[in-house]
Order: structure tokens, then sequence, then C-alpha cells
């Protein structure tokens, strides 16, 4: 290789070093500009949540209980007095009313001893008026018209006693009902306490369920009720009119006692019920979704949004239904109140709507 080539070469080189060296300072420039001088980031969005805005709703608070259904009056007529039983004169299952006549039992005996007595009673009578004739002109003493007027007195008793004794064979209503089944038959001796039918007055009816004793004291007379007979759909409203004096023993309830008008007969007593017993009415209650409220450690909170921020604040509940649970503290009818995103919030966070409802929707 001869000089001139070798000089070639090393020029070759020398422009090639320099070429170099500018591409590598343009591009080291280009990175010191990129950090010194950094696009500008597009701004943070805020959180989208869902809000419900309060206001004033009906509330009704019902327990649930079971209980049995009573006739309003019930009665198993008996015989009062020994004897043959000679007549029935009620079919089973008919209306009666009171005073009438259900069972008649042998009075012959009787009869014939009031017929003994009355005749006593007349010549007691009649001697008694001859006496005081005698002692007005001072034929008899005192003494023998003091006898005589006993002797009345001791036949009027008999005669009342026996009419007695006749009315204990009849067998009335007490009340005007409905009669069930027979117990006897005519011709069949019975004796006193012997059951011959029964008798009920199934309007209105009672209904008696027990409440749990933390319940006890919000029933009152007059507390109304609803209730449907076990394979009937159909709900009837009650009234409580008594409860027991006692909380029970051995369930820790208060036995209630209440009445349903049943003139159509729509209620058979001795059903099984379910009824639902309302605690609390209210048309200005204020209800939220149960997931609004957050549990904290001295009790409740709820996250407002107000001015496009999340406020925390603390709230008394009441009555907790499936999905919403009544605020009796701490908010008012208007207020907005976040039910999302309730991990990730924190107060004075702006955050914007997702979606709003309300009471109404």
């Amino acid at each position: 290789m001869n000089n001139k080539t070798i000089k070639w070469i090393a020029l070759g080189v020398f422009l090639l070093l320099i070429f170099g060296g500018l591409i590598y300072q343009t591009m080291s420039g280009s990175a010191e500009n990129v950090v010194e001088e950094p696009p500008g980031r597009p701004a943070q969005q805020s959180m989208a949540v869902n809000m419900f805005v309060t206001d004033y709703s009906e509330l009704e608070n019902f327990i649930d209980v079971s209980g049995t259904t009573l006739p309003d009056e019930s009665v198993v007529l008996s015989a009062e007095i020994s004897g043959l039983l000679t007549s029935i004169y009620v079919r089973e299952g008919s209306r009666v009313e009171k005073g009438q006549l259900i069972a008649k039992v042998n009075d012959a005996e009787l009869q014939a001893e009031l017929a003994r007595a009355n005749t006593n009673l007349r010549l007691s009578e009649t001697n008694l008026e001859r006496q005081k004739r005698l002692l007005a002109r001072e034929g008899i003493s005192q003494q023998e018209f003091d006898n005589a007027e006993a002797q009345y007195q001791v036949n009027l008793s008999e005669v009342n006693l026996i009419k007695a004794r006749i009315e204990k064979t009849e067998v009335r209503a007490p009340f005007s009902g409905i009669t069930g089944l027979r117990k006897v038959s005519p011709g069949q001796y019975v004796t006193p306490g012997m059951e011959i039918i029964s008798l009920i007055k199934p309007d209105p009816i009672k209904i008696d369920f027990p409440v749990p004793q933390i319940f006890a004291n919000q029933i009152k007379e007059g507390t109304k009720f609803r209730f449907q007979t076990s394979g009937s759909a159909e709900f009837h409203e009650g009234t409580i009119y008594a409860t027991e004096s006692v909380i029970q023993a051995n369930s820790r309830a208060l036995m209630v006692r209440g009445r349903f008008n049943n003139e159509d007969m729509l209620i058979t007593p001795g059903s099984f019920i379910n009824a639902k017993v309302l605690m609390e009415q209210s048309d200005s209650a204020i209800l939220i979704p149960t997931v609004a409220v957050v549990p904290i450690l001295n009790g409740q909170q709820v996250y407002l949004f107000k001015n496009g921020k999340v406020k925390p604040q603390e709230v008394e509940t009441g009555t907790r239904m499936a999905n919403k649970i009544q605020i009796t503290g701490g908010i008012s009818a208007g207020d907005t109140v976040i039910t999302s995103g309730l991990l990730q919030i924190r107060p004075e966070m702006e955050v914007r709507a997702a979606e709003i409802s309300s009471t109404s929707n």
C-alpha cells in the first residue's frame, strides 16, 4: 500500500469520527430538552359516584307473628238436673237467639209436685185470709194469726223452689250464636254437667297471638294489625283491644288479643293465622338506601355531597328494612347522600354524579 492510499483512509476515518460526534451531541441535547421541559399533563378528573336525594316518605313498620282465632263467646251447654232428655229443639250448626229453648229434660214428676204445692198454697192463702178477719174481731190471738201467715210463706217458698227446679230442666241459649255438634240424643239419661251441645258467637271474632317482649311496650289498645289464615292469600285488618297482664315466663312474650268484624263469616274460629302488627307509622320519615350507612367507631355515618365535595355526617338510625333504613337524626330532607364508591372516597374529595335517584323513583 502506497502513502497516498494511507492518507485517504486516514482522512475518511477522521471525517467519520467528526460526523459521529455531531450526531451524538444532537441526540443528547434532545434528551436533555425532554427532561427539562416535559409536556403538559391532562387535568385529573373527579370520581363518579351514585347519589340519593332524601325526602319525606311514608313508613309502616310491622312485626310478623302467628296466632289463633277464637269465637267472641263460646260455651258447651249442659244439663243442670238429672233426668231423661226428652227433646233437642235445634239442629246442629243452626243459628239460635238468646233465650231460645235448646233442649228439655223430663219434668213430669216436678210438674206433679208443683200442682200439689200450688194446692197447699191456695189452702194456706184461704186460711190466712180467714185468720186475718178473725184477728180483726179479736176472735183469735196474734200467735194463731202468725202461725197461719208462716204456713202461707212456707207453701209459697215450696212453689217457687219447684218452679226453679223445672226451669233447670230447660236448656236455653245464653247468647245468640251458632250451635255445634250434639253430644247426646233424645231419650238419653243426663246428669248435671253432662254436655249436650256447643254454642259459639263467631262475630266479632277474637284473635290471640304472642308479641316478643322487646315490642311489648309498643302494644297499645287500638293498635292495628293485618292477618291472613293459613292457606289464604287475602289479608284482613283487626284491632288490638286487650293484652295479658304479665309476660309469659316460658316464651318471654306478651299475649295479645285483637278483634275482627266477622259478620260475613269469612274467618272460622280456631284457625291458624299469620299476622303483621303495626309497630310504627309515619308520613314524614327519612329513608335512604341501607348501603349508604357506614359503621364507625362510635356509631354510624353517611357521606353527603355538598358543593361538589364529600362531607362525612354522623347519623342516628331507626327501622331497618330489606334495602332501606330510617334516619332519625343527622340529616334532613333534601340532603344528597352518596351510595357508591364508599371505600374509595375521602372527606373533602371532589366527586361528580354518575347516577342520581330519590324517594320518588
